[in-house]
């Protein structure tokens, strides 16, 4: 913002000047103009700069100043702990200045940390600290944030009833505010009824050209609405499309490859049916001839080589047959 850049350049002639107080000043108002763009850790860099330097120069009014805005900063940025030790350095230094609306204000920040940890019956105390000594501040903004924390500790208390008391003084008292700034703004003029009666007109042709708006705006959107339906339908037929030419194209594969399977094993039972007749037909031959051999005058070397090749010819045809009957039981 332009507002920065200006407190920029006055940070960095009082830099060069080495006027330490007015550095101070430069570096709140780079922290403020940091605030109102809601850039806290630019602040919060800013304010340490601010109390390092206040610490320096030994300055108790402006080491107060600096603590209690670092300590509202770490409020802003849930860092109770650290929020509530530069509060309590801060109300220290106001003491010792006899700074009572300061005092006041630091009891109001100490409440409202006492709120967010919860810890209502130290809110109410220390809100009730900052009504007394803040009771004739001018400052109606202050008053109110006094009544907000007073209702939300009370609230937290579960006395609901004085909650609802604090709640409506805040009501109140911004009602009064706003009502204080309507009248210094309508006593500038000596026309207040007309401006009024202008306002009220500009007020009902706004909201008409808003309505209108609106209404057109709903026509639009109606209109998008049904193209964004159509769309989508067009876009869920053709998924639906291609996912049924998926399932049929799919279908028609799992089937090729059924059909394609049922002949492999078709052949590979037709395979093992022949291959056991035509391994079974000279495994008979050759045990015929083994007996007929061993009816004839034999050694007895002979005779036992001969059993040998026997006994192995009878296992191994039991082992053929029973390949043959397998192949038989999965051709059904």
């Amino acid at each position: 913002t332009n507002a920065l850049k200006y407190y920029f350049k006055a940070l960095s002639i009082n830099l060069n000047k080495g006027d330490l107080k007015q550095i101070s000043q430069s570096y709140n108002n780079v922290a403020k103009t940091y605030t109102k763009i809601d850039d806290l850790n630019s602040v919060l860099s800013y304010q340490l700069k601010n109390i390092e330097l206040a610490n320096s120069i030994n300055d108790i009014e402006i080491t107060a100043h600096a603590n209690l805005n670092i300590a509202s900063t770490y409020f802003l940025l849930q860092k109770l702990d650290l929020s509530m030790e530069h509060l309590l350095i801060a109300r220290e230094n106001f003491a010792k200045t006899n700074n009572t609306r300061m005092i006041g204000i630091s009891h109001l920040l100490e409440g409202r940390i006492y709120v967010e940890n919860k810890n209502y019956n130290a809110a109410k105390n220390e809100c009730e600290k900052a009504s007394r000594l803040l009771n004739n501040d001018v400052n109606i903004d202050t008053k109110i944030e006094v009544c907000d924390c007073l209702s939300s500790a009370y609230k937290g208390l579960g006395q609901y009833k004085d909650a609802v008391v604090y709640m409506e003084q805040s009501y109140d008292l911004s009602k009064g505010r706003d009502k204080i700034g309507a009248l210094k703004k309508l006593e500038k003029t000596e026309f207040k009824n007309k401006l009024l009666a202008d306002s009220l007109r500009n007020v009902a042709k706004t909201h008409t050209l808003e309505m209108n708006h609106q209404a057109e705006l709903r026509k639009n959107n109606i209109k998008k609405n049904v193209f964004a339906s159509l769309i989508i339908i067009i876009l869920i037929l053709v998924g639906l499309i291609s996912r049924i030419r998926y399932i049929r194209r799919t279908n028609r594969e799992l089937k090729v490859a059924m059909i394609k399977a049922e002949e492999s094993e078709h052949f590979k039972q037709q395979f093992l049916a022949n291959m056991s007749h035509e391994i079974r037909t000279p495994m008979n031959a050759v045990l015929g001839m083994t007996s007929l051999t061993l009816d004839t005058k034999l050694t007895p070397k002979q005779k036992k080589y001969l059993n040998a090749i026997k006994n192995s010819s009878k296992n191994l045809l039991v082992i053929i047959n029973d390949i043959l009957d397998l192949s038989k039981l999965e051709a059904g």
